[in-house]
């Protein structure tokens, strides 16, 4: 049971990672934003608070699957219908409630797949969660090797995996698939609808796929997690495409202050901004070599607040990515580019790739970037069309991973 401290625990972490990622991200937000305000982590074997838990900026509903409340948005299309469209904004690390993604927004600038349709978009567990002191501690060493590169790495995203209860056949931080169907249907027949179709945004990708029990009249994917790639084929096409976007002829100089790590993992953050805001932070980082902008960025990409603490939302992406990609081969790591992207996946080490089956779905749209380096769109493209082989694809040249660019010519392919 949750004591006072833990209560009181909670609540400050809360507070705290809503005001760090606050300043963290204000004014760098998206339609897709990665890593939104969060709140504080899960006890096992405890019913999380809903709506009336963790702070929302959006409308929020709730319903018990199992022994957990799982709050989620419900936007009602222009006229009264039971048609309606299951959104995942993907992630795992998302907190789609926070306000962050302007829901109301989205769905107005959407066109008909905006107007015609009910929305549903789902909360990840993490956001109401409680961590306990072990985890807690785990995670702040994994971070604390990683950022400093003494130590061994390997062993202590192993500690993380085993005191964080990585190994749990459910969902705990993020989703499983069958809790994520459960929780679909319970929603759906809450509130009597119809699952018409579904768009998933990055991870979403992978989240189609955990809808066995649905059949969906059309899908949407954009920017799509490249579902049956192998960890090691994500982090080289990855380091490719963050490396060609962030290089501007010269490194930072060596008094400029900037960590190796920090600088590392800003160039990999940068990935998820867009627009002004990401020719701002990459002309901070890379040519100002401003050490702020530069840790902002990788304490954003890493979930930290305070000294080394790191919010639950790192815990979902290991337990929804590793199930799906395996581990990295070996367990080396340095602090640079490549280095923080093998990090995500070396808690993975116990992992045996298991990506779920393909969705049962009529017509499916794919949208890809050449110039996103979150899903590098020569990988997106190939695993999607195998998984997918009669899918229609939109491809982009120069829009960023975190746009909402070409759903409204998906939308139009799949459901004119």
């Amino acid at each position: 049971m949750l004591g006072p401290a833990d209560a009181r625990r909670s609540s400050a972490v809360t507070v705290i990672f809503l005001a760090l990622l606050t300043a963290v991200i204000a004014g760098c937000t998206s339609n897709t934003d990665r890593h939104p305000p969060g709140a504080a982590p899960a006890v096992t074997g405890i019913v999380t608070p809903g709506c009336n838990g963790a702070p929302t900026r959006e409308p929020c509903d709730e319903i018990v699957v199992g022994e957990r409340v799982i709050r989620y948005a419900l936007l009602p299309a222009k006229q009264a219908t039971a048609d309606s469209v299951l959104v995942d904004l993907g992630g795992p690390g998302l907190s789609v409630l926070s306000g962050t993604h302007r829901l109301a927004a989205l769905k107005e600038r959407s066109g008909r797949l905006g107007s015609a349709y009910n929305w549903i978009v789902v909360e990840e567990p993490w956001v109401t969660a409680t961590l306990d002191d072990r985890c807690a501690a785990a995670l702040s060493a994994y971070y604390g090797t990683l950022s400093t590169a003494r130590g061994s790495a390997a062993a202590t995203a192993w500690q993380v995996r085993g005191k964080c209860g990585l190994e749990s056949p459910t969902g705990r931080w993020g989703f499983d698939p069958r809790g994520y169907d459960e929780i679909v249907h319970g929603i759906a027949g809450k509130h009597r609808l119809t699952i018409n179709g579904f768009v998933g945004h990055s991870f979403g990708a992978a989240r189609l796929g955990y809808l066995s029990g649905t059949e969906l009249r059309w899908a949407i994917l954009s920017k799509p997690f490249p579902v049956g790639a192998s960890a090691d084929e994500i982090v080289a096409a990855r380091a490719v495409a963050v490396k060609s976007a962030t290089d501007v002829g010269k490194e930072p100089a060596t008094d400029s202050g900037i960590s190796a790590f920090d600088l590392a993992s800003a160039q990999v953050g940068l990935g998820h901004l867009t627009g002004d805001v990401y020719q701002e932070q990459r002309t901070a980082v890379l040519e100002r070599h401003d050490r702020t902008a530069a840790r902002r960025l990788s304490d954003n990409l890493w979930f930290r607040y305070g000294e080394n603490s790191i919010a639950p939302a790192l815990l979902a992406q290991f337990e929804e990515i590793c199930p799906l990609t395996g581990p990295v081969t070996g367990d080396r790591y340095a602090a640079d580019v490549e280095g923080v992207l093998r990090a995500a996946f070396l808690p993975c080490a116990a992992n045996r790739p298991s990506p779920p089956p393909p969705a049962a779905v009529g017509k499916v749209c794919v949208i890809t970037s050449n110039a996103d380096t979150v899903a590098p769109a020569r990988l997106s493209r190939k695993y999607l069309a195998l998984r997918y082989p009669t899918a229609s694809f939109v491809d982009l040249d120069r829009s960023p991973h975190t746009s909402d660019d070409g759903l409204a010519q998906c939308h139009t392919r799949v459901d004119p």
